[in-house]
Order: structure tokens, then C-alpha cells, then sequence
């Protein structure tokens, strides 16, 4: 290989592992925006502790 080529393919590696990072960056932008779109859909609306929520579950398989 010649050594243009070798710094193209470490360049052409470097960019594809930026492009990976922005794309996980992204994803997880996306998530944050969705968890805050929820929160404000069910502004107002009750909400469950942690706590509740593992008793409701648990009284859920005691029925089943």
C-alpha cells in the first residue's frame, strides 16, 4: 500500500468512527427530547414512586 493510500484508509477509519459518535450523540439526543416531551404531556397527571410501582407489579404476578 502506498502511503497515500494508508492515510486515506486511517482517514476514511477516523471519519467513520466520528460519523458512529454523531449518530449515537444523536440517538441519544432524540431520547432526552422524547422524555421531555412526555413529561410535559402528563404535566399535572399523578405520578408513581419507584416504590409503588414495584408493590403494583409484584401484586400483578401474586394474581397471575
Amino acid at each position: 500500500m502506498t502511503r497515500k493510500t494508508q492515510l486515506f484508509v486511517r482517514d476514511l477509519r477516523h471519519k467513520r468512527r466520528e460519523i458512529s459518535q454523531l449518530q449515537g450523540d444523536l440517538a441519544n439526543m432524540q431520547d432526552h427530547v422524547a422524555v421531555l416531551e412526555a413529561r410535559a404531556k402528563n404535566s399535572g397527571k399523578p405520578t408513581f414512586s419507584p416504590a409503588q410501582i414495584r408493590a403494583r407489579l409484584a401484586m400483578r404476578s401474586a394474581q397471575s
